[in-house]
C-alpha cells in the first residue's frame, strides 16, 4: 500500500470532494477539472484537452 504513495505525476478527474480526498494522499495531484461547476463543463473541459493533446500528436 505505501508503493502506491510514491506515484508521480497523480492526474486527479473529480468533482471537489473527490479531489480533495486525493490531496489528502498526494498534495500535488494535478486537477485538470478544477472550477469546473459540474458533470456537462468536467467533459467540456475533458474534450477541449482531448483535441488540444491530439493536434500535439499531429
Amino acid at each position: 500500500m505505501r508503493d502506491i504513495v510514491l506515484l508521480d505525476p497523480v492526474v486527479a478527474l473529480g468533482g471537489a470532494r473527490h479531489v480533495g480526498l486525493v490531496r489528502t494522499i498526494w498534495p500535488l495531484a494535478h486537477t485538470p477539472l478544477a472550477g469546473t461547476r459540474g458533470m456537462g463543463e468536467q467533459m467540456a473541459r475533458l474534450a477541449v484537452l482531448r483535441k488540444g493533446h491530439e493536434q500535439q500528436l499531429m
